[in-house]
């Protein structure tokens, strides 16, 4: 049974939803601004997945709640540094936006055809795919004059990136824990993950060394690169693929985007994804670091990440007055993500690094 927005978002206290029901209706035809939702799927709090009847066919977008700066680095992504780049069909179309509120913006997205690279094996056709997308982003942007613009919008990946928001998770944690009246239970995960903070910022100076020596030149990273976030589609004559959820794009070394790929897949194939890359880039200044390095690397690279993914809900969770649920349980799993942490080729690990 057809639905309108505000009924499929009802109790989810989003802002902006009577624009974002004006902007789909323009979209899909619907004089009285009120396209009607035939299906949805939740994919996070703030994404969902919506099919509408147009006059012409059936149709699936999918619309997501940004704050400004990321909507701003999507916009950027999808009008002015892919096309730059000549790779302006790799991210999926942005079909309209609509003002949430003064600090966040809906994007409408179409819904890419295919299938999300599958993270339990590496199905080499479409991983090759793949690949050679994320290569092509990386050689075609190594030294582009679009970096300085794209470091000013889209923030720094490098030393700066690990530096900044391990120091602001631990502020925004501690920030929770002497000002914010919780459970116990609540109290344990906050001081567990400080605890895990701690460990990650007496490696701050370590990241930076590694990165003077074998980061090579900046790129524009992805910054999300999940095989979740590569969509694998059938053409023709071969697999194309495409990259979704440009968020955190920015600019900094290969290693960013290329140990969050690698990581996802099991540790005995990490090393045939890691050929195909290589060989794209072969005839380039790209480096893959050293084994060794590469391990040392990527651990703190994914610690900066997980750091990143504790600033905005412990914000959320520190200075909200209403029910903040979903803040908490993002920082569970972040914890969570601590845990499962794994070296990226783990015959190494007990091998040191020499830098």
């Amino acid at each position: 049974m057809a639905q309108t927005l505000d009924q499929v978002l009802e109790g989810k206290a989003l802002p902006g939803v009577p624009a974002l029901q004006a902007a789909l209706g323009r979209l899909f035809d619907a004089p009285s601004g009120a396209a009607l939702v035939d299906a949805q799927a939740k994919l996070s709090h703030r994404v969902f997945r919506l099919s509408f009847s147009s006059s012409s066919a059936r149709q699936a977008v999918v619309v997501k709640l940004l704050d400004a700066p990321a909507a701003a680095r999507c916009e950027a992504v999808a009008s002015v540094w892919l096309p730059a780049l000549g790779l302006e069909e790799l991210p999926a179309t942005l079909l309209a936006t609509a003002s949430g509120d003064e600090a966040h913006v809906w994007h409408v997205y179409e819904s890419v055809p295919g299938s999300l690279l599958d993270e339990a094996r590496a199905d080499m056709p479409r991983v090759s795919a793949a690949v050679a997308r994320i290569a092509a982003l990386h050689i075609r942007s190594a030294r582009h004059a679009l970096l300085k613009e794209a470091r000013q919008v889209g923030g720094d990946r490098g030393a700066a990136f690990f530096s900044l928001n391990v120091r602001g998770a631990a502020q925004r944690i501690d920030e929770l824990i002497t000002g914010c009246c919780t459970t116990a239970r609540r109290r344990t995960l906050l001081e567990r993950l400080r605890d895990r903070i701690d460990l990650v910022l007496q490696a701050n100076d370590r990241y930076g060394d590694l990165l003077d020596r074998w980061g090579g030149p900046d790129v524009l990273v992805h910054g999300d690169l999940w095989p979740q976030n590569v969509v694998v589609d059938r053409g023709d004559e071969q697999y194309v693929a495409r990259i979704i959820d440009w968020d955190r794009c920015g600019v900094g070394p290969i290693l960013y985007d290329l140990s969050a790929f690698l990581s996802r897949f099991p540790a005995d194939e990490r090393r045939g994804v890691l050929r195909l890359y290589e060989q794209q880039i072969a005839r380039t200044e790209l480096r893959v670091p050293p084994p060794r390095a590469l391990n040392e690397m990527a651990a703190l690279a994914e610690s900066a990440r997980l750091a990143s993914c504790i600033i905005y809900p412990a914000a959320a969770a520190a200075t909200a007055t209403g029910s903040v649920d979903w803040a908490w349980d993002e920082l569970i799993e972040v914890d969570e993500w601590f845990d499962l942490a794994q070296p990226l080729l783990p015959e190494l690990v007990k091998d040191k690094v020499s830098a």
